[in-house]
């Protein structure tokens, strides 16, 4: 009976654990599946914005963008009216490309906010936002006094009538200020911080060890190289010994004949 009730006390425990775990583990994925949910509606309401915006661009300035409806250089005043006191609009540019008489490439833009800030726009590749036909929009960052802003930018492609010889398309275009999620927090904080550079140590060039300047080594004369061994001159070869003159052959006194 005893062991069968320490079987059941463990077996217990261990349901309790499981149960506990399972809990926290729910709790963890209901957690993220929350956060997820928030930043896609964020995602949803930013695109739904741009792309608000970009139809009423595209109401007033279509036929501007295939030719149809000039627009005064000095007061394009109506391309911009229904964007007037909207103050989540960052920039409008409409496009227009068209050829003159001698066929030359002409083009000709507008943009509610001409100034060199406004028309830096660095493009960042979000996932999530669906394609359309002649639309593209894209999450961006742009500048406001040195500060990095989330935009989203909506660009709609204006194609000619058919057979237009005059007018080759054009482009319109609006960005409008986005709700901050987490992937625009990562892209100002990568694009505040630059690319990283690795540190590269200088290589520590020891002095090379100063060489010790022996005097050179004597350059002992070489050996005495002796004199070659006298060749002696060839033994005096004594003159003959002297030959002796040959002995006076005296002439023989003649015998003094006497007078017998």
């Amino acid at each position: 009976m005893k062991e069968i009730l320490i079987a059941a006390g463990g077996l217990l425990a261990i349901l309790v654990i499981a149960l506990t775990v399972g809990y926290f583990k729910k709790g963890t994925v209901d957690e993220f599946t929350r956060a997820k949910d928030a930043q896609d509606k964020i995602l949803e309401n930013n695109v739904k914005l741009a792309k608000d915006e970009l139809k009423k661009a595209v109401d007033v300035g279509t036929l501007f963008s295939v030719g149809k409806d000039p627009v005064d250089p000095k007061d394009p005043s109506k391309l911009f009216a229904p964007f007037k006191g909207n103050s989540k609009i960052y920039n409008v540019v409409y496009n227009r490309d068209y050829k003159d008489k001698k066929q030359t490439e002409k083009h000709d833009q507008f943009l509610l906010v001409d100034d060199l800030e406004h028309q830096k726009l660095k493009e960042l590749n979000k996932s999530g936002i669906p394609d359309e036909k002649d639309l593209i929009v894209k999450y961006g960052l742009a500048s406001d006094k040195d500060k990095l802003i989330p935009v989203v930018i909506a660009t709609r492609i204006v194609h000619p009538a058919k057979e237009d010889p005059v007018n080759t398309g054009g482009k319109i275009m609006v960005v409008v200020l986005a709700d901050e999620d987490d992937f625009f927090r990562k892209a100002v904080q990568k694009v505040s911080e630059g690319p990283k550079q690795t540190e590269t140590k200088p290589v520590e060039t020891k002095a090379p060890a100063p060489t010790e300047n022996k005097a050179p080594a004597d350059n002992k004369a070489p050996a005495d190289t002796k004199a070659p061994v006298d060749t002696k001159a060839p033994a005096d070869t004594k003159a003959p010994a002297d030959a002796k003159a040959p002995a006076e052959n005296k002439a023989a006194a003649p015998a003094d004949s006497k007078d017998k």
